[in-house]
């Protein structure tokens, strides 16, 4: 990845195109934060698997081997991919992504805590889309 962020909406159409490709563990040389809104997945990192059902959310720190393989429940799906590079945040706040090391999916204690993290989302997402995003 070359941008500095980089912020998309996953739907049942980018999900069905994404079941199309190669769904091998990889690495990232970025960061990674994945929310899930509706739907379930199996996600593994760094050989352990886990399923999932939303709400929730997932960062990958850089370098993690994973992989994340949407499960068909006849449910709709949606949500968030985050990716950025560690120069974007700063190094004061980057040290607190060590906490996520050891566990990377992190379910929200309230349903209101998550729909402010969504929220958000939505208004970065918002913003990217913008000519030119500021």
């Amino acid at each position: 990845m070359k941008e500095l962020f980089r912020i998309f909406r996953v739907n049942n159409f980018v999900l069905h195109e994404l079941v199309k490709t190669p769904n091998l563990p990889h690495r990232h040389n970025y960061e990674e934060i994945i929310v899930v809104i509706k739907g379930t997945i199996e996600h593994f990192i760094d050989f352990d698997s886990t399923r999932l059902n939303a709400p929730f959310i997932s960062f990958i720190t850089k370098g993690k081997t994973h992989r994340i393989s949407p499960i068909d429940t006849g449910e709709d799906c949606d949500g968030f991919v985050i990716c950025f590079q560690s120069e974007f945040v700063s190094g004061s706040i980057f040290k607190l992504y060590h906490f996520f090391h050891d566990d990377a999916n992190v379910v929200f204690s309230t349903r209101r805590e998550f729909e402010r993290f969504v929220a958000l989302c939505k208004i970065l997402d918002d913003e990217a889309q913008q000519d030119p995003p500021d």
